[in-house]
């Protein structure tokens, strides 16, 4: 159900097409700068590989380095207001994010976490990375200029920070008892609209088909589509002609990469619009009074989280599926079951 500022800790709770449109976040630009290209060089990994530095994730150094290249804008997308960076030194790869978040932006912090890529090889060593909130006391000025639009200042650089501005109009496919708890942009860049079944207690995400990205999906197993790009897993909901996320591969989650899914990406800047909290502790009342606006845990770094979708490793893991398809016929039963979720207090 929560989880630490990320990565710090695991959470605890035939081919077709996915065509999808721009949505009412940053805009992705279509002009000629724009639609160019993007590199990620090997030359530039090899040439940070070889650059000592024995305090790579120094969090001054990092901000520095960071402003100098994405000034003057930064379009933040995830839609738990992580801006999330990578970078090579000292013979090691590290990974990285900035936030405004929610409880703290209008308070003038920018937090900061850096560590070392984590990899299927090695487990992660959840203390060897840093995790720093930024105020003015370190330098760093954050000034809110509108809604969802934040100049952060430092060193003599200022970056403008625009939040997502994701179009929270309620999805129409819905069954009865299901209620539409906000849509969330994801750092892969799919879209989900978060559903809720009061019957049941229980949310899933479902592909938002006007995002801004697409996606190719590699039909696997009857009514079931693999992302070829992320490796996310859509199981056709017929009825209502959706595509419910099922499962997500657990090297990506193990690795904590952009693929790792929406768990952590939750509509934090919508709560109060879609109502939110009244979904949640409707599902986990024990959480009534423990966590601030923002989701945090009160006391800690802990953060609220939903994963109700399935691990998979490879297609031999989905096995699962026929036999959800045959004890649940097509409903909220069905998709609790590949999802790897029960029912609580189911309601009569």
């Amino acid at each position: 159900m929560t989880r630490a500022n990320r990565p710090f800790a695991q959470l605890i709770a035939g081919a077709i097409i996915v065509s999808m449109t721009t949505g009412a976040g940053p805009a992705l630009g279509v002009g000629d700068e724009q639609s160019q290209r993007r590199f990620f060089l090997n030359e530039h990994a090899i040439q940070g590989l070889a650059i000592p530095d024995s305090n790579a994730c120094n969090p001054p150094d990092v901000l520095r380095d960071l402003f100098r290249q994405i000034r003057p804008v930064a379009r933040v997308y995830p839609t738990e207001n992580y801006y999330y960076f990578s970078f090579f030194r000292d013979r090691k790869s590290y990974s990285g994010s900035l936030r405004l978040a929610l409880d703290s932006r209008d308070k003038g912090i920018l937090q900061f976490v850096c560590y070392e890529t984590s990899t299927n090889w090695l487990k992660p060593d959840t203390d060897a990375g840093v995790d720093k909130s930024f105020t003015i006391e370190d330098g760093v000025s954050v000034r809110k200029l509108g809604d969802l639009e934040y100049d952060v200042e430092f060193q003599g650089m200022t970056v403008k920070f625009l939040l997502n501005k994701v179009d929270q109009t309620p999805t129409k496919q819905l069954r009865t008892g299901e209620r539409f708890a906000g849509r969330i942009f994801d750092e892969s860049g799919i879209m989900f609209d978060l559903i809720y079944s009061e019957r049941d207690k229980a949310f899933f995400f479902v592909l938002d088909r006007q995002g801004v990205a697409s996606d190719l999906l590699k039909k696997v197993r009857a009514k079931t589509f693999l992302s070829k790009r992320t490796g996310f897993l859509f199981f056709e909901d017929t009825a209502l002609d959706r595509l419910v996320l099922i499962a997500v591969n657990a090297s990506e989650v193990r690795k904590n990469t952009i693929y790792d899914g929406p768990f952590d990406q939750l509509p934090e800047n919508f709560y109060e619009n879609v109502g939110f909290w009244k979904y949640v502790y409707d599902a986990y009342p024990e959480m009534v009074g423990k966590l601030t606006p923002g989701g945090t845990v009160l006391g800690s770094t802990l953060v609220f989280a939903i994963a109700s979708y399935r691990e998979y490793v490879s297609e031999k893991d989905l096995s699962f599926i026929a036999p959800c398809m045959r004890k649940h016929a097509e409903g909220t039963g069905r998709i609790l079951c590949l999802t790897g979720q029960k029912p609580k207090n189911r309601r009569r």
